[in-house]
Formats: C-alpha cells, sequence, structure tokens
C-alpha cells in the first residue's frame, strides 16, 4: 500500500537534497580565510601537514620546551669555576707567546762533566763534579751573538759577562742545598731571556746531582 504524497512530503524531501547537496559544495569551495581555529578539531593538524622551515620562534610557547639533549652539557657551565682563572691561577702565572719551560736532572760522578740542559736560541749549561757535594756550572754560547750571562749563586760572588758566539762563560761553584739563578740575555731589538734555577742535591746516587726549571721568553 502506498503513501499518499503530501506537498510536505516533497518539500521536506526538497530541503534535505538541498542541504547536503549545499554542504558538499560549500566544503570543496571553501573561500580564502573562512577557516578558523573554531572549524577545526582538537589535534588536527599534524607535523607532516605543516610546511618545512616555516615555524618560527614567535610560534613556539619557548617556556613548554623540554631540554634539548646536547644542550644539557651547557648547564654545566652555570656551576663551573672562576672563568678567569686555570686551576686557581690567573693568566700572569702562564707563558704567553713563544715562551717556553724545560726542566733537567743530572747525576754525576767525581770530576764528570756532562750537559744538562740546551736552551733553545741560547746554547747549553754544563755541569761539571768538582769534588762530591760541589758543582761548577758553564755556560756555552750557540746563540749566533754576543749574550750578556749573569749568575748569583749563594756564597760566591756573583758572575755577570758577555759571552760571545762560540765562547762559554766562567763558571761558578755552588754547593749541597744550595740554589743558583743563572739568566741569558740576548742582544738586539728583540731580545730572548732565559732564567733558569739550578740546585744541587745529595739524593742522586752519585757524587753530585742538580736539577733545573729554565723559563725562555722572548
Amino acid at each position: 500500500m502506498y503513501r499518499k504524497l503530501t506537498y510536505a512530503n516533497v518539500m521536506s524531501t526538497l530541503c534535505l537534497f538541498l542541504l547536503l547537496g549545499g554542504g558538499a559544495y560549500a566544503a570543496s569551495h571553501l573561500g580564502k580565510n573562512t577557516v578558523g581555529t573554531r572549524q577545526l578539531k582538537k589535534n588536527a593538524v599534524t607535523g607532516a601537514k605543516v610546511k618545512n622551515q616555516t615555524l618560527t620562534g614567535s610560534d613556539i610557547d619557548l617556556a613548554k620546551l623540554g631540554t634539548v639533549p646536547s644542550a644539557q652539557h651547557a648547564i654545566h657551565a652555570d656551576t663551573a669555576g672562576d672563568s678567569t682563572t686555570l686551576q686557581g691561577n690567573g693568566p700572569g702565572a702562564f707563558i704567553h707567546g713563544a715562551g717556553t719551560q724545560l726542566a733537567a736532572r743530572l747525576d754525576l760522578n767525581e770530576f764528570e762533566e756532562v750537559p744538562l740542559m740546551n736552551l733553545p736560541g741560547f746554547g747549553r749549561l754544563i755541569p761539571e763534579c768538582h769534588v762530591p757535594g760541589v758543582l761548577e756550572m758553564t755556560y756555552e754560547n750557540s746563540s749566533g751573538g754576543t749574550v750578556d750571562y749573569s749568575q748569583i749563586a749563594s756564597n760566591p760572588p756573583p758572575l755577570v759577562e758577555a759571552v760571545p758566539n762560540g765562547g762559554s762563560s766562567g763558571y761558578v761553584a755552588f754547593g749541597i742545598g744550595e740554589t743558583d739563578f743563572v739568566q741569558i740575555a740576548t742582544r738586539g731589538g728583540s731580545p730572548k731571556v732565559a732564567t733558569i734555577e739550578l740546585t744541587e742535591t745529595t739524593s742522586g746516587p752519585k757524587a753530585c746531582g742538580v736539577f733545573a726549571e729554565a723559563t725562555i721568553l722572548g
């Protein structure tokens, strides 16, 4: 048995058709700037839908970002010591420019003469065990020019002299436990200076022992 076709039935069917057809048309023909945050579902936009290299700092709430893994190392810089010192020493405690530091230790038998230290640009220091417990120190100049040489010992008078290239200094004897200071300076517009601290010791296995520390600047 067929239902009677009425005006109301026709109008309701027509409205439904227009509603569905109009919605589909609107979805495929959206105007520019007509979709906003209210039209988007929550979490609707994924990373794959965002154009690469388009987000900037103003688009991101930096306070909500976690720590970047490699940046964790930089956090330790906040707890580092005083950046103006190295192991508690200021910059004046270190050699600058073309500075060099040398150290040497030598044990000698009685009347033995052996080079102790070669000083680049200056020459070498040669100690001789004169008798047990007494050392004599000689400087041989191979700098290429005349140098000013000085040696300050604990007991004897200081030795101060000009030593020509290829020449050697007079010697100053010093004994057990004594410390000598030697300075050698080249001449000219850009001089170099070597400062050497020499100490004789009896702790070695032979008749004489000596150790030295040298600093060369220039």
